[in-house]
């Protein structure tokens, strides 16, 4: 064995290949040249043979089994070695035939050892960031290029560097190449130098589903890091939230919030019922989400590293309540000073932003009376829209505890909000919470006076929306618009009850259901109003008639913005006394005041806010809410006495969120606060670690970052949300659908007479 030991050693510095069977051979005449007996495990077993080779000859020979089940010995240490300078060598006499390969294929194994090579050698990644370039960072250009010529072949090297067209099907190639090469680089040295790509990915799937199971099937297949290195990351991303600390208070501030801009917060409970026989040990905790406009800070990401654990220590101070202190339910008011009636009884006439928004929807009505396939209402005010803020960033802040209604909860939430605020150069904190937890927060601001200083709380617009679609399900129970809605098909019986009952899931329905409805009533009664508009105003109704099918929106809205206009529908409603009609009107004008809600939330518009919540007020009356009745005043007049820098905010629509890159589509904060909590209630979210403190807190303090390595992941591959993002109502399929329904809904209405 030695004397073949020292030929093949020899015959590597040659760069020989040889086949196994011609090395057995040679063993064999050695031993045989020598008298000395083979081992009997050698003979019967070759694999015995095979490592033998292996375990002496790994430094200079890889043994490399091909397709054919035959085993060639390649030597190692020429990979940067020309291949022309091999052949010019003189061969010198070797006792062990040499492989006599195919055509090509020496040339191959020296291409793949020299890739090898420098994949070795390659500087390893650090940190967590994940973009395209950091990803060509990790991958020898040696490999990138080989790739390049595998995807493009000769056209790589014919390109024309100015064609347009050349650049951009190499970059619909670039994701794939640089995933591949990624996969060779983290394979090849065995997981040892991590990629952008496997730490992306597996961060990504582990945040959308929270299977063990998937991460340690994709590691296996060798496309992402292993569970356990996975954990260490996750714990390395809560670390370097938990430096932010407050070793006092036990607030942590979010990495990704700015400082000196304006920050605003929510807060909600999350209810998650385990399974158990009697219902006990449920999990009831408070969320709570801060909100600001604009880029995010940096937030370190390439200077972390794996923690050396798999498990979160959770400082005692983050579970800990803060006492409230304060008995309820026994406060008087503690801001009735300096009350304006004409808050509560501001007509639509009087507010400038509510005549444009009904403006609007009129035109929307007008513009579709004659077309076949009918664009939907968000769809048409998207169009129109040409104001596109900044996008808002989310700062997850970790779990409370404890249930949101108990008062301790709430005074540790505002206490841990003022300390974010107070460490971002803010003096007051913006809290946005739904009616039930409203009023207990106005009891706490009345009983504290420090409270009085800094603490502005507002009413959730998700919950003020579902709150009147109840007061309209009240309105118009009984009087066959149900029925309608069933024998049209647009609803199911089931469904059209939750609707009509305002049920929050059946939230996006029930807007879908209305508007649908509001748009068949106008189709019957736009004709009738244009003919009145006819007898009485002739050159009112040329007017119409010519700018509703001109393209230009701007000029129509200034035209149903006329006092003409204005006084024309005014004398048309007042004209007609039919009790029918005035009953399916004032229907009418209550979706109407629903949707100048959405329009305040969809632009920012803070005035047509206050206006339409107002507009609401004798309705929540009327059908005995008196929760929203009570504490809806309040809330009119604590929002009209804001402070000077709160009230800028508000009035450049800094109160809502807008989470894509779409026009008309911020949504109030308590909505997207029911978005994040349904995030929590999903796979990947905490269920399943909500009795494990380490693991909730781990997830909680490592969600921003998570979110941000995803979206960075999905960036890379094209899939950015932001980017992709569509309303349901822009696509084609919709408009169909909703033109179909919509017709089927108007024959189901004339058929009752309605209007």
């Amino acid at each position: 064995m030695e004397w073949l030991i020292d030929e093949l050693t020899t015959a590597a510095t040659k760069a020989h290949v040889f086949q196994l069977s011609e090395v057995w051979q040679r063993y064999c005449d050695l031993a045989e040249n020598a008298k000395i007996a083979i081992r009997p495990s050698y003979s019967s077993r070759r694999c015995t043979f095979k490592e033998k080779l292996e375990e002496r000859l790994h430094k200079v020979y890889e043994l490399i089994t091909l397709e054919e089940r035959e085993t060639l010995l390649i030597p190692v240490g020429f990979e940067h070695v020309p291949f022309s300078t091999l052949l010019s060598e003189e061969e010198e006499l070797n006792l062990i035939p040499k492989y006599q390969a195919p055509e090509g294929f020496i040339e191959m194994i020296h291409v793949a050892l020299r890739l090898r090579g420098d994949i070795l050698k390659h500087p390893t990644y650090k940190g967590f960031v994940v973009n395209e370039d950091e990803m060509i960072s990790c991958v020898p250009n040696s490999l990138f290029m080989f790739l390049r010529l595998m995807f493009g072949g000769q056209s790589v090297l014919e390109a024309d560097p100015d064609d347009v067209a050349d650049d951009t099907e190499q970059d619909d190639s670039q994701a794939r190449i640089l995933s591949i090469a990624q996969d060779l680089v983290y394979n090849v040295t065995g997981g040892k130098h991590w990629t952008h790509k496997h730490l992306g990915l597996a961060s990504t799937l582990h945040q959308a589903t929270r299977s063990k199971e998937l991460v340690k099937l994709f590691h296996k297949a060798g496309h992402i890091i292993s569970y356990q290195k996975l954990m260490q990351v996750d714990t390395s991303l809560a670390e370097s939230t938990l430096k932010t600390l407050d070793t006092e208070t036990g607030v942590v501030t979010p990495l990704n919030l700015v400082p000196s801009r304006f920050v605003h917060f929510t807060c909600d409970n999350i209810d998650i019922n385990d399974s158990s026989f009697d219902g006990k040990n449920s999990f009831h905790a408070t969320q709570i989400a801060a909100w600001q406009r604009g880029p995010e800070a940096d937030i370190g990401l390439k200077d972390l590293r794996p923690s050396p654990n798999t498990s979160l220590k959770v400082p005692e101070v983050m579970e800990q309540l803060s006492p409230a202190a304060v008995v309820t339910g026994r406060l008087e008011p503690g801001a009735t000073d300096g009350i304006n009636k004409e808050w509560y009884n501001e007509s639509d006439d009087d507010n400038p932003s509510a005549v444009q928004a009904i403006a609007k929807d009129m035109a929307f009505f007008l513009k579709r009376q004659d077309v076949d396939i009918k664009t939907a209402w968000t769809h048409f005010n998207q169009s129109i829209c040409s104001d596109n803020p900044e996008m808002t960033s989310v700062g997850y802040i970790p779990i409370v505890q404890a249930p949101a209604h108990e008062l301790d909860t709430l005074h540790t939430v505002v206490q841990r909000c003022k300390y974010i605020a107070t460490q971002l150069g803010q003096n007051h904190v913006v809290l946005t919470v739904d009616e039930a937890l409203y009023c207990k927060l106005m009891e706490l601001k009345w009983a504290k006076d420090e409270y009085q200083n800094f603490l502005i709380v507002r009413m959730g617009g998700l919950h003020i929306s579902l709150n009147f679609l109840k007061v309209i399900g009240k309105h118009v129970r009984s009087s066959g618009l149900l029925e309608a809605w069933v024998e049209s098909k647009i609803l199911g019986p089931g469904t059209a009850e939750l609707v009509l009952a305002g049920k929050g899931k059946s939230y996006s329905k029930a807007m879908r259901a209305h508007k649908l409805t509001i748009q068949a009533m106008w189709k019957i009664l736009m004709p009738k109003l244009l003919t009145f508009i006819q007898k009485n105003a002739q050159g009112l109704a040329a007017e119409i008639e010519a700018k509703a099918n001109n393209e230009d929106i701007e000029e129509l809205l200034l035209l149903l913005t006329s006092n003409d206009f204005r006084d024309t529908l005014s004398v048309f409603l007042t004209a007609n006394v039919n009790p029918n009609f005035k009953y399916w009107w004032s229907y009418m004008d209550m979706i109407e005041i629903l949707l100048m809600f959405t329009h305040a939330q969809r632009e920012g518009n803070w005035e047509l806010h206050l206006h339409a919540f107002q507009r609401m007020l004798p309705y929540f009356m009327r059908y005995d809410h008196t929760n929203y009745t009570c504490w809806g005043t309040v809330y009119i007049n604590e929002m009209h006495h804001l402070p000077p820098e709160v009230k800028r905010e508000f009035d450049a629509g800094n109160f809502f969120v807008k989470r894509t890159n779409q026009q008309f589509n911020q949504v109030d904060p308590d909505q997207s606060q029911e978005w994040l909590n349904g995030i929590g209630k999903k796979r990947g979210g905490i269920i399943g670690i909500t009795k494990t403190s380490s693991a909730l807190s781990r997830w909680a303090l490592s969600y921003n970052l998570q979110s941000h390595l995803s979206n960075e992941t999905r960036a890379v591959y094209g899939l950015d949300y932001d980017d992709d993002y569509s309303h349901n109502e822009s696509f084609k399929g919709r408009h169909t659908q909703d033109s179909r329904d919509e017709d089927s809904l108007l024959a189901a209405l004339k058929s009752f007479r309605v209007c």
